[in-house]
């Protein structure tokens, strides 16, 4: 059981941009840093966090390091979301995710928790990872170690993440039983993308904000503006003025493609 004297600290590996590690801190846990193998992660990272960024490959991990960054703590906190591109729906459907080099990062995470053991641990992926072994396996190996653990598919927008994805989420402890919050979020309350970007200073095609310079807006043709303009939320290219579309569209087999992409 956590205790308010209790020093808790987070590592965040593989943590990207810093989604994960600005949630800690929103709740007053300290993560002390995030450690990702993809260098243009720091500036978003540092940016929005109060933490350092450390770039490297989680396979190149050291032990003495992992723990130099829990430091005092008598809680440690281990957060680690591998990247879920080897078990997306895409790469299943052509066979390719055993042929991707990732698909052996969460094996790799599960050695530093076996080295570490720390107090709690987080896991968040796609969906169908827990259809796949090697996930059942890190499991077992939580259960053998003593964690209780919990795991389920949850609908983000139920949490007020303004998207329709499902994430996987883990989480096992040494210190008792736990499990996520309820969801925060009903039909009526769900949370909208203009919700979060609508204070966004206007840019147009093409440019760079002055103040932020994640916030950037694609170039595009004078033509493809009008085709935008001209769509509407769950229509198609048939939204479009005849002199918008493409010759594809005309063609009798364009017919069936629904979408405007």
């Amino acid at each position: 059981m956590v205790v308010n004297n209790d020093k808790i600290k987070v590592v965040d590996i593989f943590c990207g941009v810093g989604g994960l590690t600005h949630g800690f801190q929103q709740a007053g846990l300290e993560a002390t840093a995030g450690i990702d193998s993809d260098q243009t992660c720091k500036y978003a990272y540092e940016r929005n966090n109060n933490s350092k960024f450390i770039h490297i490959d989680i396979r190149e991990l050291k032990l003495i390091d992992i723990l130099d960054l829990f430091d005092d703590s008598n809680i440690k906190v281990l957060a680690g979301c591998a990247p879920c591109q080897p078990f997306s729906s895409h790469t299943q459907k052509y066979k390719l995710g055993n042929k991707d080099h990732r698909w052996n990062l969460l094996n790799y995470f599960k050695g530093i928790v076996l080295q570490i053991l720390p107090d709690i641990i987080t896991v968040e992926n796609v969906p169908r990872l827990s259809k796949e072994s090697i996930f059942s396996e890190f499991v077992a190996t939580l259960d053998n170690q003593g964690y209780k653990i919990w795991w389920d598919n949850i609908r983000c927008y139920k949490y007020g993440i303004p998207q329709s994805q499902i994430r996987l989420v883990l989480l096992a402890s040494k210190l008792g039983e736990i499990t996520l919050i309820p969801a925060t979020h009903k039909l009526n309350q769900y949370v909208k993308v203009g919700n979060i970007i609508a204070n966004l200073p206007h840019i147009s095609a093409g440019e760079v904000s002055e103040n932020d310079y994640l916030h950037r807006a694609a170039g595009l043709t004078e033509l493809n503006l009008k085709r935008i303009r001209q769509s509407i939320p769950g229509g198609s290219w048939k939204d479009w003025e005849k002199e918008l579309r493409l010759p594809c569209h005309e063609r009798k087999s364009g017919h069936s493609y629904d979408t405007t992409s």
